[in-house]
């Protein structure tokens, strides 16, 4: 503990003190004041840990949105190929055509940026 009562972290060396008969005769050191370091490392290491969190949860979000995203498309293609291939008007098979090929594109955005 420090002076002020609060925890203080010290990084400390030391080394035998020895006399002219090579006996040792105490020990010689140096402490360092580490506690702002210290500090620093655990906040760092702290942000570090949100970040990781921050990341996870993006990478979940994204692998929802897409899947919910997909499944909707999926059931639009199928629904529009179904139409294209039984409706006997022209113009509502082009309507269903058009509506598989936009799905198609989207399907593609979607791909593109996830």
């Amino acid at each position: 503990m420090g002076p002020d009562g609060k925890l203080t972290h010290f990084l400390t060396s030391r080394a035998p003190l020895f006399n002219n008969q090579n006996q040792v005769i105490g020990l010689v050191g140096i402490s360092m004041d580490v506690t702002e370091k210290k500090a620093r490392e655990e906040t760092l290491l702290e942000t570090k840990m949100q970040l990781e969190k921050a990341g996870e949860a993006k990478t979940e979000f994204i692998a929802n949105i897409s899947h919910d995203l997909r499944t909707a498309l999926t059931g639009i293609l199928g629904l529009s190929q179904s139409l294209e291939r039984n409706l006997q008007d022209d113009v509502n098979r082009a309507d269903a055509k058009l509506l598989s090929e936009s799905a198609h594109q989207m399907l593609g955005i979607i791909n593109n940026i996830i």
